[in-house]
């Protein structure tokens, strides 16, 4: 569980910047995964509620990510 609160910890941290820099785009694409898409949309709801999770996940209630943990039983 270390491994995905640390993986989520980054991913939090990169994301808090970016995404409203590139106004919560729908999608990218380009070899890294960082450009915006041609023909995305901005402000997306799905983008939001993506970084919404993450911050719970990983600031109000940590122990929800266990639902994560495709290797629990």
């Amino acid at each position: 569980m270390d491994q995905m609160h640390e993986l989520l910890e980054e991913c939090y941290r990169s994301q808090l910047s970016q995404l409203p820099r590139q106004e919560w785009a729908e999608y990218f694409d380009g070899p890294t995964g960082a450009w915006i898409g041609q023909q995305a949309s901005t402000y997306q709801t799905w983008t939001v509620v993506g970084f919404l999770l993450m911050h719970h996940l990983l600031r109000v209630k940590p122990s929800d990510a266990t639902i994560l943990d495709l290797g629990a039983t």
